[in-house]
């Protein structure tokens, strides 16, 4: 449980720095929350990690990243897939 609460938490923490225009900061974090993914329970985890890829997506789109931007979605479209 605490592995989702740090992956939340850096949820939030990535929302505060896209708020301050921070994309790199925030992508910084997410990645960060990606490492949580495999500890968090099944049940939750396909969930947290689509929001997070795609999270990722947007900050990227904001940087003008376009090919980061894509990638990121792609791997949220095919996590989500994968889980129904």
């Amino acid at each position: 449980m605490e592995y989702e609460q740090a992956a939340r938490f850096l949820i939030l923490a990535a929302e505060n720095a896209a708020a301050r225009f921070a994309y790199r900061d925030c992508i910084q974090v997410l990645q960060h929350a990606l490492e949580f993914i495999p500890r968090i329970q099944a049940q939750v985890r396909a969930e947290l990690e689509s929001q997070i890829l795609e999270f990722i997506g947007d900050a990227h789109y904001a940087l003008g990243a376009m090919a980061e931007s894509a990638a990121a979605y792609e791997s949220a479209a095919s996590r989500a897939a994968r889980q129904g």
